[in-house]
């Protein structure tokens, strides 16, 4: 995913289960970029999402295709993707 065209900032992150923390850095590409960029035809109305300690929903595709939302690859210089990818 690091080939694809992406952005990177720190950007504060609060989340409503755990904690927040000011100046996170990571990296990141538009859902909609990548799933055009890789030519997934996605046919379902419901995607499942798994978090940490278990915690899961069901969300939207339409939800989930908006243009302010993104996959995080990176976080603090350290790939993400070794970690969930194996």
């Amino acid at each position: 995913m690091i080939k694809l065209p992406y952005q990177g900032y720190p950007k504060d992150f609060y989340c409503v289960t755990c904690c927040s923390k000011l100046e996170v850095e990571y990296k990141e590409i538009k859902v909609i970029c990548f799933i055009k960029l890789v030519g997934l035809a996605l046919q379902v109305a419901y995607l499942r999402r798994h978090f940490y300690e278990g915690y899961a929903i069901n969300l939207p595709l339409e939800d989930f295709l908006k243009e302010t939302k993104f996959l995080v690859f990176e976080l603090f210089g350290e790939s993400l993707l070794s970690k969930h990818n194996e």
